[in-house]
């Protein structure tokens, strides 16, 4: 039930990230006020990293509020903390990763609806490729030519890697830290902030 409880928030992000974060820039450029706020004593890189911790801390909460169900549920069983821990941590890191993706639409646009349209589709492709790479493997057993079937195999493994779930489903939620998986969700995030500092830097300069 708990592992059900944070594997549904991690679910969900295709819906709650476009949602907190649809609006950290567009709004800004909506309104015009990215300018007068480049003109206090920062730079693009602390505008994004301020708003995307902003988002991330607001999200941190909703998913404290969630261990009220840790508690209740070790008031009636022997919970394993060990797994309560990392699938908590996972459940953490997916949304910072998932936050910051739906930041870079944020950042593309003036409509705040656009930008939440965007992300969605974005976070669920991420959310589902474990069933892509399935798909793909599964064509590898239809091929009759080695290339063929090499490239089937690389793609398989590429579309496992790069997905969200990928890292966290399979060792995470069982109760498995691994510094890869650690490492993805942190390069991910440092990445679509690298993505989304460059699209205001640009914004703000044509501008």
């Amino acid at each position: 039930l708990l592992l059900n409880g944070t594997q549904l928030i991690t679910f969900l992000m295709f819906l709650i990230g476009p949602l907190l974060t649809m609006r950290l820039v567009a709004e800004e450029n909506r309104e015009g006020t990215l300018e007068v706020l480049m003109t206090l004593p920062m730079n693009e890189s602390a505008f994004v990293v301020g708003k995307f911790f902003a988002v991330w801390a607001y999200y941190t909460v909703m998913l404290l509020l969630t261990l009220v169900q840790v508690l209740m549920l070790s008031w009636v069983g022997v919970l394993d903390y060990g797994t309560v821990f990392t699938s908590y941590l996972g459940a953490w890191l997916y949304g910072g990763a998932a936050l910051a993706i739906c930041m870079i639409w944020s950042a593309t646009t003036e409509d705040q609806v656009i930008a939440a349209f965007l992300g969605a589709p974005t976070i669920l492709v991420l959310y589902l490729s474990d069933i892509g790479a399935f798909y793909v493997q599964n064509l590898t057993s239809t091929q009759t030519g080695a290339a063929a079937g090499a490239v089937a195999n690389f793609l398989s493994a590429f579309f496992r890697q790069i997905g969200l779930s990928t890292h966290y489903q399979t060792t995470l939620v069982q109760g498995l830290i691994r510094a890869q998986d650690i490492a993805y969700y942190v390069l991910m995030m440092i990445g679509a902030l690298i993505i989304t500092v460059r699209i205001v830097a640009t914004r703000r300069w044509r501008q």
